[in-house]
């Protein structure tokens, strides 16, 4: 993969825009022996229903690795006493339909 590109559909015409595109270029890259695909620039292109475009570019540059070592254990844990949370926990409910 060299490149992949992202266009909206339809989209609501209280988003005051009539078009996205996204498009993210790839580059390989050697980290520590291995071959990476990784994105080199991404670019956003916005069409609102105004006229004005806009584009936001971003571009990936200077990689690096950062490493971590983890240990998974099988093991029965020891009994130790759970702790009640001092404050309840707060559950709000969300709208049926709501946007994001």
């Amino acid at each position: 993969m060299v490149r992949l590109t992202v266009r909206t559909g339809h989209l609501p015409s209280d988003t005051g825009v009539c078009e996205a595109t996204t498009t993210m270029n790839y580059i390989r890259f050697r980290l520590n022996g291995s071959d990476f695909l990784l994105p080199s620039e991404t670019r956003l292109h916005i069409d609102e229903m105004s006229g004005v475009e806009m584009e936001n570019r971003t571009v990936y540059s200077g990689c690096y690795e950062f490493l971590g070592e983890s240990t998974l254990k099988f093991e029965t844990p020891p009994d130790v006493p759970i702790q009640k949370a001092s404050a309840p926990c707060v559950q709000t409910a969300l709208s049926a339909g709501l946007r994001f």
